[in-house]
């Protein structure tokens, strides 16, 4: 089995994307400020949205928790194929 991921930089590019192309699903500026620096968010879920785009369901490492934060975010098809990491599990 397959799982994709991100590390904090890459989210925090494409939640700056997802902003600057006024997308949906965005994550909030305080849920940035605590995601952990190290920390790998993974996708628990992708799906096609509005024809144009993948809506992702992620679990994100915040700073100081060992239970991720359930979060949406959407993101092109281009992005998630040059940001996304996979890891087999």
């Amino acid at each position: 089995m397959e799982a994709s991921f991100f590390t904090t930089n890459d989210l925090t590019e494409l939640n700056n994307r997802a902003v600057a192309t006024q997308r949906n699903r965005s994550l909030t500026d305080e849920l940035i400020n605590i995601l952990d620096p190290n920390g790998l968010h993974v996708v628990e879920d992708r799906f096609l949205h509005n024809d144009e785009e993948w809506r992702l369901r992620l679990l994100c490492k915040v700073n100081d928790e060992d239970a991720p934060v359930h979060v949406a975010l959407d993101v092109s098809f281009d992005d998630f194929d040059s940001y996304a990491r996979t890891i087999t599990i």
